[in-house]
């Protein structure tokens, strides 16, 4: 499974009725970041057999627009970090690791320090990087205290969703 959220699986659940598939949320990405392929043939195996029921989680079904693929999104991310001459602040769920790695892979590459604001947020960048999905280089992460000891465009901030609402000082309005 391909998802914003790593290692996601989905469950085939045999009974004697038949297979019950439960997905949660997923999507189907040809270029996930992590370069783990949705396996539509695994898919279709099942779906050869028959599937009694198929247990979906999919927030966004609704949207017309279809999403964009992680390698635009590097893409995209590569040119903003390119072009911004100031401070950046990045704002995404806490729970997607694979944008936070993106992020801080970027900031590494243009000499930025990353900065983590909001807890949750926190909390999932150290986690990421105890299970080896993010590696921050020693050095690298500064608090929200110590951003005044840099240049604005050698920092880079991460923010969560929901601190975006908590911590409105640091947030700039306008132009950053």
């Amino acid at each position: 499974m391909t998802h914003s959220l790593v290692d996601c699986v989905a469950l085939a659940i045999h009974t004697p009725l038949g297979v019950v598939l439960h997905t949660g949320d997923f999507k189907v990405d040809p270029t996930p970041t992590d370069n783990r392929l949705f396996d539509l043939h695994g898919f279709a195996e099942y779906g050869k057999e028959g599937v009694l029921a198929l247990l979906q989680d999919s927030p966004t079904s609704s949207a017309r627009a279809t999403r964009r693929a992680s390698a635009r999104s590097a893409a995209s991310f590569e040119e903003v970090f390119a072009r911004t001459k100031r401070r950046l602040f990045i704002s995404c769920f806490s729970s997607s690791i694979h944008r936070i790695k993106l992020t801080v892979d970027m900031a590494r590459e243009h000499g930025r320090k990353i900065c983590f604001i909001g807890r949750s947020m926190e909390n999932s960048s150290e986690i990421a990087e105890d299970l080896g999905y993010v590696e921050i280089p020693d050095g690298m992460m500064i608090h929200p205290g110590e951003m005044k000891n840099f240049a604005p465009e050698r920092v880079c901030v991460l923010i969560s969703r929901h601190a975006r609402r908590t911590h409105v000082g640091i947030v700039p309005r306008g132009g950053g």
